[in-house]
């Protein structure tokens, strides 16, 4: 029996000068990911190593967040505790 996968669609609204636009995205997990006109320009301008620095940036503000978050949540947790929660969550997303 295959897999079944499930399409999400989201509504975006944009607003410039009063004026609305709302765009549909379709999320499933067999859609490959786009990246937006506007961030496609800054990252086309912008050098390897800059592109790469900027990869590891977010990477550290995600841990970071996911560290305050399940911390906030389990304040009677110890560091180690959080950290291998931490870990658990990305390698999960990863896979």
């Amino acid at each position: 029996m295959g897999m079944r996968t499930r399409s999400v669609v989201v509504k975006h609204t944009k607003r410039a000068a009063g004026n609305s636009i709302v765009t549909n995205w379709r999320l499933d997990p067999g859609q490959i990911e786009v990246v937006d006109e506007a961030v496609a320009r800054v990252l086309r301008r912008m050098t390897p190593a800059q592109r790469l620095q900027r990869l590891f940036d977010c990477n550290r503000t995600m841990r970071l967040m996911l560290e305050a978050s399940i911390g906030a949540r389990h304040p009677d947790w110890t560091r180690k505790q959080v950290m291998s929660e931490v870990a658990r969550r990305i390698s999960r997303a990863a896979g």
